[in-house]
C-alpha cells in the first residue's frame, strides 16, 4: 500500500499485489481506529481515497491475492496552520534559508519541503523560482539574494506530502523544473517578505546560482597588457594559448564553481616562441571566446 495527499487536502491509497497486479484482483478496504479495532467497511478498488473519514483513522486493505496492510494513521484533510518563514536578513547578497510552517492532518509520518522565489509584486505574482537553479547547492534549499533582486520580494512556499510519494523530477511539481513557481492550495502555503533590501556589503556564501552579473555564459575580457579575465557561471576550465607557426604556448586554469579568475602568460613563455607576431586566444569548456594578435618582441 502507499498513501498519498490530493490537491485538495484530502489522501489517497493505491494497493497491489504486484506491479502489474492478475486479472480479477480484488481489494476491500476497512476504516479502523489506530488500535486496529472498530473496523468499518469504507471502500472497494485498487485505488481510494480518505473521503469523510475522521481524524486518527487507519485504514485496512486486504487483496485477494496478497497479505492485508495498514496504512499510517490519517489525521484529517490538510490546512496549513503557521505560514513559512525563513532565517537570515532579507538584503542583497545575505543568505536567507526557508523556515518550512506547520501543518494540521495529513498521513502521519508526512515531509516538507521548500521553494524560494524573487517577486516584482508584493502579492506574490511576477515571480521567478530561485531554488535549485545551478552551482553549488546551498544547505536546507538556502539560496543568496541577488543584488538584482533588489526592491523585489521573497516568496516562500511550503509543501507537504506523503512520505509514501515519489517525487518526479521531472514534472512541474519538482524543483529541477527551472522557474516553475508553485501554486498556493490546501497542500502547499506561501508568504511573501519584503520588499528585499539593498546590499551593505559583499556576497556572503559562494554557494547557489552565479551572480547575475556574470551572465548566463562564460565571457571574457583581455586588457592592454594580454591579461585575461574569464567570467564563468558555472565549474569551467580555461586555457589561455598563444600559436606562432607551429609553436604554442599555454596556460590552463580550472573554476571548480562559478567565479571570475585572471589568466596571463608570462614573458619567459612568449619567448619561447621566438619573435614576431603571434595569435593570442581564450577558450572556455573548448570554445574559443575571444582571439587578439600580439608582437613577441
Amino acid at each position: 500500500m502507499e498513501v498519498f495527499l490530493e490537491g485538495n487536502g484530502s489522501g489517497g491509497m493505491i494497493a497491489s499485489s504486484n506491479v502489474e497486479p492478475p486479472p480479477g484482483e480484488t481489494f476491500s478496504w476497512q476504516a479502523c481506529a489506530p488500535d486496529g479495532m472498530g473496523c468499518m467497511p469504507s471502500a472497494s478498488g485498487q485505488k481510494v481515497g480518505t473521503a469523510d473519514a475522521s481524524p486518527n483513522t487507519v485504514f485496512v486493505v486486504t487483496p485477494s491475492d496478497a497479505p492485508t496492510e495498514r496504512s499510517p494513521v490519517w489525521h484529517g484533510d490538510v490546512t496549513a496552520s503557521t505560514l513559512p518563514s525563513v532565517s537570515g536578513q532579507v538584503r542583497a547578497n545575505t543568505l536567507v534559508t526557508p523556515v518550512a510552517g506547520t501543518w494540521r492532518g495529513g498521513w502521519a509520518g508526512d515531509l516538507n519541503r521548500t521553494e524560494l522565489a524573487e517577486c516584482r509584486h508584493p502579492d506574490g505574482t511576477g515571480c521567478s523560482a530561485l531554488t535549485d537553479l545551478g552551482g553549488a547547492a546551498c544547505a536546507r534549499e538556502a539560496v543568496v539574494l541577488d543584488p538584482a533582486f533588489t526592491g523585489r520580494y521573497l516568496r516562500i512556499a511550503d509543501q507537504t506530502y506523503a512520505a509514501d510519494a515519489p517525487v518526479d523530477e521531472d514534472t512541474e511539481e519538482s524543483l529541477a523544473f527551472l522557474g516553475f513557481v508553485w501554486p498556493p492550495g490546501p497542500t502547499t502555503s506561501v508568504a511573501v517578505l519584503g520588499p528585499i533590501a539593498p546590499a551593505t556589503g559583499p556576497r556572503t556564501d559562494h554557494c547557489g546560482p552565479a551572480p547575475h552579473a556574470l551572465g548566463r555564459e562564460p565571457s571574457a575580457t583581455l586588457s592592454k597588457k594580454d591579461v585575461a579575465t574569464i567570467r564563468c557561471p558555472a565549474a569551467c576550465t580555461i586555457v589561455l594559448r598563444a600559436d606562432r607557426g607551429p609553436r604554442r604556448v599555454q596556460v590552463t586554469r580550472t573554476l571548480t564553481e562559478w567565479g571570475t579568475v585572471k589568466v596571463h602568460l608570462s614573458a619567459r613563455s612568449l619567448l619561447r616562441l621566438g619573435h614576431g607576431r603571434a595569435v593570442l586566444s581564450i577558450e572556455v569548456d573548448g570554445a574559443v571566446l575571444l582571439r587578439r594578435t600580439l608582437t613577441v618582441a
